[in-house]
């Protein structure tokens, strides 16, 4: 009696191969989008808490908001907002008159202030400063392109870049109270995303890049007991804009926000609302919406 066995051919084997290899390309880009849209909901939730946590502590203050990046020897913003994120025991450590350069606390990673996208080491250290990261920034204002720059209240941070005083949050130890912002708290960026890394090789082309910690640290600005929190951004550019820190000669101050999702960038709105801002924004409606009493029009749809 003969048995007779079936099996696939060699041409049939490198068929049924070629038919997975092309689902599989099909499924993949659709497998990274539902990932990356998992992430940006994520992202988009932590800037809501931190937004909804300004909220309480200015209900807490009198209609005060936190600090930005007060005087020196001063905590800013992210120090703050701990007791309003479920992270009173970090906040507790801290003494609020000291240094944030010798906080013992520096090191903790706080998963609130980190983007999920963020693919480095969450702690960073140069030599100079070290501590755990933040991937946001508070927004600092912008100049207004109608009104000379010289002319435009402003304090000057020598080497570091220029801070407007129209900001959600700014420099100095002065608190912006919720009732300043005559645009209205819908209409103001208060937070945004910021993972700036040079295009150019350099000191700030690998990650971290040009992100800081959380508890801030502005080395040029005093020895390590009188060096201030150090968490502001302004509106110089549209998010994710191609520039570069060294090359450019663009000081810190005024780097761009951005973020690792494609097309722009997650931003707080004063009223504790969340807004993902496009790159190819005007830049002027841009500005416009991270000042908070220079009332300007923007309107509906423009970001």
């Amino acid at each position: 009696m003969i048995r007779s066995y079936r099996a696939f051919t060699l041409v049939e084997l490198l068929v049924v191969i070629a038919i997975i290899g092309a689902l599989v390309a099909l499924l993949l880009p659709a497998v990274q989008a539902a990932r990356e849209a998992a992430r940006r909901s994520s992202c988009t939730n932590k800037l809501r808490q931190q937004a909804i946590a300004i909220q309480n502590y200015a209900s807490s203050h009198d209609g005060d908001l936190p600090p930005g990046s007060p005087g020196l020897a001063k905590h800013g913003l992210f120090t703050y907002l701990l007791p309003y994120i479920e992270q009173d025991s970090i906040y507790q450590q801290i003494d609020l008159e000291s240094s944030p350069e010798i906080a013992t606390v520096r090191t903790v990673v706080i998963d609130t202030y980190l983007c999920p996208d963020y693919a480095g080491d969450p702690q960073f250290d140069d030599g100079n400063r070290n501590g755990a990261i933040t991937t946001y920034q508070a927004v600092g204002g912008a100049f207004l392109p109608s009104i000379p720059r010289a002319r435009q209240e402003r304090w000057t941070t020598p080497g570091y870049g220029d801070i407007p005083l129209n900001g959600a949050f700014t420099w100095g130890d002065e608190p912006r109270r919720l009732k300043e912002f005559t645009d209205g708290t819908s209409n103001t960026l208060s937070l945004g995303e910021f993972v700036h890394t040079d295009r150019f090789p350099g000191p700030y082309h690998e990650l971290p890049g040009n992100i800081r910690t959380w508890i801030g640290g502005a080395p040029a600005l005093g020895n390590v007991n009188e060096r201030p929190s150090y968490v502001l951004k302004v509106a110089e550019y549209v998010p994710n804009a191609p520039i570069d820190r060294l090359a450019d000669a663009v000081p810190y101050n005024h780097l761009p926000f951005g973020s690792f999702h494609p097309g722009g960038a997650n931003f707080a709105i004063a009223d504790a609302s969340v807004r993902f801002v496009v790159d190819d924004v005007d830049l002027n409606a841009y500005r416009a919406v991270c000042t908070v009493n220079e009332g300007e029009l923007v309107a509906e749809g423009t970001l």
